[in-house]
């Protein structure tokens, strides 16, 4: 968590919803009132999940957006693999469990 910066102005998640409780958390010591936050994946409830974890003070100083849908649903032919950066001390096996436990 060292290697989170303490003065973000935005942060924008760019991934499914089941996986932004998870980052919220992480994210919550490190995030200041005024920061704007938002996701790419505007299915509605984004406000409510920021709301839940991140408390009210830190909303109501804040600004939450959401974006269009992006189309999850592709599918590929060929076999993919994820890349999560251990630089910031994260692993895909961490991820994983977190985001699915």
């Amino acid at each position: 968590a060292e290697h989170v910066p303490t003065d973000l102005d935005i942060v924008i998640f760019a991934m499914p919803s089941f996986a932004h409780e998870f980052y919220l958390r992480a994210l919550k010591p490190h995030l200041k009132p005024g920061v704007s936050i938002g996701t790419m994946s505007g299915g509605c409830g984004f406000d409510f999940c920021v709301s839940q974890n991140l408390g009210l003070e830190l909303v109501q100083n804040s600004d939450i957006f959401a974006i269009e849908t992006l189309p999850w649903a592709w599918r590929t032919e060929e076999e993919v693999e994820v890349l999560i950066s251990p630089k910031y001390g994260a692993t895909k096996e961490g991820v994983v469990t977190n985001v699915l436990y």
